[in-house]
């Protein structure tokens, strides 16, 4: 069961439709899907977590999808010599 309620299989041929080409290439066969994406040039916008994975970008889910700003000052005084 998917998100949108549709079932889909988990193999090698499912993948081939998936838009990703980098989260394709995380599944089984990469060099096919590297040839496969280079040889027709496409394009990969990092919208699925194992696309984002591989190129080191945070995941936008649990801890990664907000971001927090504490204020940088310290809650200490520092004393002179």
């Amino acid at each position: 069961m998917t998100f949108d309620g549709s079932y889909r299989a988990c193999n090698r041929i499912a993948m081939e439709n998936n838009a990703s080409p980098l989260q394709q290439m995380t599944f089984e066969t990469t060099m096919n899907f590297l040839k496969s994406a280079t040889l027709a040039g496409t394009e990969d916008h990092l919208n699925s977590p194992s696309a984002r994975l591989v190129v080191g970008r945070v995941v936008p889910l649990g801890t990664g999808c907000m971001q927090l700003r504490q204020p940088q000052t310290p809650n200490f005084k520092l004393r002179s010599r």
